[in-house]
């Protein structure tokens, strides 16, 4: 993969029900990205980025969510049991 295509700014395409199509081969995602796949509102997505709760790079002016890192952080999330 070159370069310029890992950090490219994606295009946003949207599927049959009218949500994002988000690349899962992708090694970031934008905020956005992640509030959709997360199912959380824009203002939350970026509270909890401020936090350090959603891991997040910053790439000159763009602010990222590294891909493994979020699905990590669900995965361990789902095995936590809810008290």
């Amino acid at each position: 993969m070159l370069r310029h295509q890992l950090f490219a700014r994606p295009v946003l395409d949207r599927n049959e029900t009218g949500g994002i199509k988000v690349d899962a081969e992708r090694l970031v995602m934008t905020v956005q990205e992640a509030w959709v796949k997360l199912g959380i509102s824009r203002a939350l997505a970026y509270e909890l980025v401020r936090q350090g709760r959603i891991p997040s790079l910053r790439l000159g002016r763009r602010l990222v969510v590294p891909t493994r890192l979020l699905m990590e952080m669900v995965d361990k999330a789902k095995s936590c049991p809810v008290a």
